[in-house]
């Protein structure tokens, strides 16, 4: 143990064959055999198994030879390791559960955030978070603050299994939304699960200082949900940006010119033979283009006034546009700086934990 608890592994491996030689009936010199296979496991996938299954024959050695029943929770906790390593989580939960029986607190902590990872494997996300808050009530005298972080952490590895129903960041958000790629259920659900898991915590009467950081871990959860589903409703009610149709409003062909010339023609000839042959009345017969001139200008009239408002129309539709645009781009980014603070907060406290 002394060498190995100091990472000199080559010095532990030895020491424990001589162990072993020396007292090859008692079962802690396996348990700490298996220990230092563990530890040396390294290479490829393959010789790291084979490394595993030579771990497993001390451990299985050592749950033989303790007939007394006196390392229980040694002899459990390094079969349940061993058996996790070679990914047969089911048998390593029992093993775990089994050494809890009979662990101090300490050890209680170190099994409990292992069993955590076996459970969240096997997708029992309530027993996984159950036994870190049962480690979290069993260690709160421990002064570790790297073993318990790892019981922290393999909890928010269950939490966010159980609880975050997508995985998108600030910057994919919006268009995962478009793309239907995140429904608006996934976030409601989400959003249900840490609510509930967050009263659930606060139901196991754990001491505050052990739960404050769970509880933070939670709320920034909640808090980033609560952003986006806001967003995505402020996409649903954003309005649309299509241009509206104003070609009913488009006003036909103007007047003909030809129509005032010819009236003009025309009332230029009355005028002429009027004055050659000195017959007045001629003149009467001006009433004709007169009406005409004036029925081309009330039409001309008419159609710069249709052209105005079909022109104006046009206008308010383009500014309409913008307007729902820029509507759409504040919806498509509502919440930005305070999710990506949020996310910030997140993963700087998994960090923190996994740097330890």
């Amino acid at each position: 143990w002394k060498y190995y608890f100091v990472g000199d592994n080559g010095p532990a491996k030895i020491a424990a064959t001589k162990a072993r030689s020396a007292e090859n009936e008692n079962p802690q010199c396996y348990v700490v055999s298996a220990w230092v296979e563990l530890a040396e496991a390294w290479g490829s996938d393959a010789e790291k198994r084979q490394t595993y299954r030579k771990a497993k024959e001390f451990a299985d050695e050592s749950y033989v030879l303790d007939l007394e029943k006196e390392y229980v929770a040694d002899v459990n906790f390094a079969r349940g390791v061993c058996f996790q390593a070679i990914g047969q989580h089911t048998n390593a939960i029992e093993c775990f559960l089994r050494a809890l029986q009979e662990a101090n607190p300490f050890t209680f902590c170190d099994i409990a955030w292992r069993a955590a990872i076996s459970y969240t494997i096997l997708k029992q996300y309530d027993k996984a978070i159950d036994i870190c808050l049962i480690a979290l009530k069993v260690g709160a005298e421990i002064e570790d603050d790297i073993l318990l972080h790892k019981v922290y952490q393999s909890c928010y590895a269950a939490l966010e299994a159980k609880c975050l129903h997508f995985h998108f960041d600030v910057d994919e958000i919006t268009q995962a939304y478009k793309e239907k790629r995140l429904k608006e259920s996934d976030v409601v659900n989400s959003l249900n699960d840490f609510r509930s898991v967050r009263d659930h915590i606060a139901n196991q009467n754990i001491p505050p200082h052990m739960v404050s950081k769970l509880s933070t871990f939670v709320e920034a959860h909640i808090s980033r949900l609560e952003l986006i589903e806001e967003r995505i409703a402020a996409i649903k009610n954003a309005p649309s940006d299509e241009l509206a149709d104003t070609d009913h409003l488009k006003p036909g062909e103007p007047p003909s010119v030809n129509i005032l010339l010819w009236s003009l023609g025309i009332a230029a000839l009355i005028g002429i033979a009027a004055y050659s042959t000195g017959d007045n009345t001629l003149c009467l017969g001006l009433i004709f283009p007169l009406i005409g001139t004036l029925g081309y200008f009330t039409v001309l009239q008419s159609h710069d006034q249709d052209t105005g408002k079909y022109e104006k129309a046009c206008r308010d539709a383009r500014a309409a546009q913008k307007k729902a645009r820029a509507a759409q781009g504040r919806a498509r980014s509502l919440g930005a700086v305070e999710i990506k603070e949020l996310e910030s907060q997140l993963h700087g406290m998994k960090k923190d934990i996994e740097s330890n």
